[in-house]
């Protein structure tokens, strides 16, 4: 349902599967990144708190966490955020999260590191390919926009979002004809 745009009958279909099992990880989960997609920040935390009640050392809920507690101006929660990114074991929400905060905060080099390091784990995400694209948009090197934004436009072909952003970065090189093919 959150796949299809349906967010607010995701987060009911959570919420019927935690009246059943109330320690469900996977729902509690689901409803962490359901409210995370919706901007409902303070309902992402109260999910998040209970998916760690449930299990203290899922990563990827500490990662939610930190991340919603970072933003708020918590600077330990930024800490705790990168602990979690540079671990071995990290998965992509972990490192996607503080790619998009150190982004948030101006800090170009440690979002593209933190986004580069969420394609060791997640290749093909369109989402992290479109931000690499941006940075590098930002920093001037339209010829790597073009290639992030070409593959976040192949990974997520309904979106229209990166074929624009594709059809800017072919700009900025000159190649018009190229921008108005993507356009």
């Amino acid at each position: 349902l959150l796949q299809v745009g349906q967010p607010q009958e995701a987060v009911k279909s959570f919420q019927k599967g935690l009246a059943i099992d109330p320690d469900d990880v996977e729902c509690l989960l689901g409803l962490v990144r359901t409210y995370l997609s919706t901007g409902a920040a303070a309902d992402a935390e109260t999910a998040a708190l209970r998916l760690l009640k449930v299990k203290p050392d899922h990563a990827e809920g500490q990662a939610h966490l930190a991340m919603l507690r970072a933003q708020a101006g918590n600077a330990e929660a930024l800490e705790a955020l990168k602990v979690l990114a540079s671990a071995p074991t990290a998965g992509y929400f972990e490192r996607f999260n503080l790619g998009g905060l150190l982004l948030d905060r101006g800090d170009l080099e440690g979002a593209k590191a933190a986004y580069e390091s969420a394609l060791q784990v997640a290749p093909g995400s369109a989402h992290v390919h479109f931000e690499l694209g941006r940075i590098g948009m930002a920093q001037g090197q339209a010829s790597a926009a073009v290639t992030h934004f070409q593959k976040a436009s192949e990974n997520a072909p309904q979106e229209a979002m990166p074929l624009l952003m594709l059809s800017r970065a072919h700009a900025a090189q000159g190649a018009l004809g190229l921008g108005i093919q993507a356009g």
